[in-house]
């Protein structure tokens, strides 16, 4: 594929991401491959209000490593009363999870009193499940295939955030945390 056509597709991929966020449109959109993803959680940053639950392989830093969605990171967990928890399919330790850096950024702004971390247990620690991300409890991303970066989203369908939101709730309670505190 041509580069500018990947630049000019990203362009417009992240300004229709950006509008139906602001509006709170109830329309699901598809994610593509990684920076598609990369877009959607920084967005989902900006416009949480309060609480973002992922659920994900292992902060792969094509996805999680991008400037912009640790700029928009580090201003949600700032917000009062916002909170982020992280819950990682793939077993890690905590010196690996402080070295990522979507988790490292939040220590150099000595932010992560908000932040939990853990590593799932039972058919969460395999591939069989699969990977989503909660907004506050209206806003999802789902992956419905690992390997490709395939998923759908949306910002303002309650029902299926709330049962993804509900499950995540359920998982991280019986998941592995892992301390970030000194």
């Amino acid at each position: 594929m041509d580069p500018m056509e990947t630049t000019s597709h990203i362009i417009e991929y992240r300004k229709l991401i950006e509008e139906l966020a602001e509006k709170r449109a109830n329309r699901r959109v598809p994610n593509g491959h990684p920076e598609h993803a990369s877009i959607l959680l920084e967005t989902m940053f900006k416009r949480a209000e309060h609480d973002v639950r992922i659920y994900t392989g292992a902060l792969n830093e094509t996805v999680y490593g991008r400037p912009g969605l640790i700029e928009a990171l580090k201003r949600f967990i700032a917000r009062p009363g916002a909170r982020l928890r992280v819950l990682l399919q793939d077993q890690h330790d905590a010196a690996w999870v402080k070295s990522q850096p979507m988790i490292k950024a939040l220590y150099e702004k000595n932010r992560r009193d908000n932040v939990e971390v853990a590593v799932a247990t039972g058919v969460y620690a395999t591939n069989k499940a699969k990977h989503f991300s909660v907004m506050d409890d209206c806003g999802f991303r789902f992956e419905h295939d690992h390997s490709q970066t395939q998923a759908v989203a949306n910002f303002n369908e309650p029902e299926i955030a709330l049962e993804l939101a509900s499950v995540f709730d359920i998982v991280f309670g019986q998941a592995k945390p892992i301390q970030l505190t000194e």
